[in-house]
């Protein structure tokens, strides 16, 4: 490396981190603003997205729980069985009423993983409405589903890890097509410390209702209690922190060298774009939360940089750029296009790839960093 690709390469690495610290800065807003009147300028629609998918993620949890407990309280004794009734109403929200104040539910991670879900779901909506940015895409989206067509390929593996991805895609949306978090895209810590909380709530509400104390001694409750919440820990710790079905499928498709650009560029214009983000982390050497990250910052520009490292033309780091740009973003000047694409070119794929490996490290170890030279 000479020294002018030292010296763009600091810049790269600056540049990396002024974006760790916005970012931070920015998620702390969206978490005030989940919770308490504030400004983002994410506006409405995706904010009320984002809030909608983390308490989901969080009754979902509490829906295990109250489950696992009722199943023991039927097994208890007559009187138990009606606190299992009570706990068996789908209407109970018990833990949004409860530990909407509490930071339990304000973790960095578990925000996250709700922002980026709530992204990733407008921009594929946005794709799958006919909103287009170009006319190739829609010449691509009318040749069929790209994804698909994976299923008739001779690798047994790649079937395999495309039918686990599809399952897994229809279960990222309920019944009302709206988006929901798979367990695998939640972190094991916060989300076993989230579900004491729950257990906590579940038994204050148990004993607040008339005649509860009458029915079940508060120790054998506790008992029970804690014997649901480790059920339901040892299940969450199976199911969290670990690759989703996208990320195997990306990882398989690598392996077997059909991770082209051509066919990301495909499966982005068909609205696969958690597919998109997961080959692009595989093309450039990103975890899951870091690409997420390179790709759906508002700014564009580590996703040039990222886009220069997997080896896209310039060309198709602009319809990239423009897919993958929330709603209310795709109308934006074309100043910031050239501006972009100057950064785009300016940039070797070599130190493109080098500067995003910023992008891997730990965003509470980046801001303890931050914090400390402050």
């Amino acid at each position: 490396m000479d020294a002018a690709e030292k010296e763009q390469l600091r810049c790269l690495l600056r540049l990396a981190r002024d974006k760790a610290r916005r970012n931070h800065r920015l998620l702390q807003d969206t978490i005030a603003e989940l919770f308490e009147p504030a400004e983002t300028g994410f506006g409405d629609q995706t904010l009320a997205l984002m809030a909608e998918i983390l308490w989901r993620a969080i009754h979902d949890l509490e829906t295990d729980l109250r489950e696992e407990l009722a199943g023991k309280l039927w097994k208890l004794d007559a009187r138990a069985q009606g606190i299992a009734n009570l706990l068996a109403d789908s209407n109970l929200e018990i833990s949004r009423q409860a530990l909407q104040q509490h930071e339990v539910v304000r973790n960095q991670s578990l925000v996250e993983a709700a922002k980026y879900r709530a992204f990733e779901f407008l921009v594929s909506q946005a794709q799958q409405t006919g909103d287009d940015p170009s006319a190739a895409g829609r010449m691509r989206n009318d040749a069929g589903d790209r994804v698909e067509e994976l299923l008739a390929d001779d690798d047994a593996i790649l079937v395999l890890r495309t039918r686990a991805y599809l399952v897994e895609r229809a279960t990222r949306v309920d019944r009302f097509q709206r988006p929901v978090l798979v367990r695998a895209e939640l972190a094991t810590g916060p989300t076993q410390t989230l579900l004491w909380w729950t257990a906590a709530a579940v038994r204050l509400h148990i004993l607040a209702q008339p005649d509860t104390r009458q029915e079940i001694d508060a120790g054998r409750l506790d008992d029970l209690m804690e014997d649901a919440a480790r059920a339901i820990g040892r299940r969450v710790a199976a199911e969290t922190g670990r690759d989703c079905a996208v990320d195997a499928l990306a990882a398989r498709l690598a392996d077997a060298g059909e991770l082209s650009l051509d066919f990301l560029l495909e499966v982005l214009e068909q609205g696969h774009t958690g597919l998109f983000v997961a080959g692009l982390a595989q093309l450039c050497r990103l975890e899951r939360i870091a690409a997420q990250r390179v790709v759906f910052d508002e700014t564009g520009e580590p996703l040039a940089l990222a886009c220069r490292a997997a080896g896209f033309s310039r060309e198709d780091f602009e319809t990239i750029y423009q897919y993958t740009r929330l709603p209310q973003h795709r109308a934006r000047g074309p100043a910031i296009m050239r501006e972009l694409a100057k950064l785009y070119q300016t940039v070797s794929p070599k130190t493109a790839l080098r500067s995003l490996a910023f992008w891997n490290r730990s965003s509470e170890y980046l801001s303890a960093l931050d914090r400390l030279r402050n």
